[in-house]
């Protein structure tokens, strides 16, 4: 009988512990279904677009209740005025690749630099940025 209690309050830790890393990695709810992290998953490959000649490997991506969202985790930190520019097209050009090889638009991906967390909404306006930035390229 003492061992299942034991193990009982293993358990609780262990769940308490993981929700705990979740919520300050900054990752929402949900399961992880892409990791481009050599710990949790090691040789995911490239995403890629036929139709826009496009490749990326996100940070994550996450499937939760809004969908499958990508998630770009910076290692530096968060610029005063908002996410930059660059890491915002970086983000939109991920939601692009998830839109077209799951048939889902996400409405936002995530931003996370080492002390805040941007949510970035995937605009049509952000859309057409990205495609005629990638056009111009």
């Amino acid at each position: 009988m003492f061992w299942w209690i034991v193990l009982l309050v293993l358990a609780l830790l262990l769940i308490w512990s993981g929700r705990w890393v979740q919520r300050r990695s900054g990752l929402p709810r949900g399961r992880i279904v892409y990791a481009d992290n050599r710990l949790w998953r090691p040789g995911e490959r490239s995403i890629f677009s036929s139709k826009h000649h496009l490749i990326g490997k996100p940070d994550y991506l996450v499937r939760s209740d809004d969908g499958t969202l990508p998630v770009e985790v910076k290692s530096s930190q968060a610029p005063g005025s908002g996410p930059h520019d660059s890491h915002v097209l970086q983000l939109a050009a991920y939601c692009l690749l998830v839109e077209e090889n799951s048939g889902l638009r996400p409405t936002h991906g995530l931003i996370k630099y080492n002390d805040d967390l941007y949510e970035v909404d995937y605009t049509l306006c952000l859309e057409r940025e990205l495609l005629e930035l990638m056009n111009a390229m």
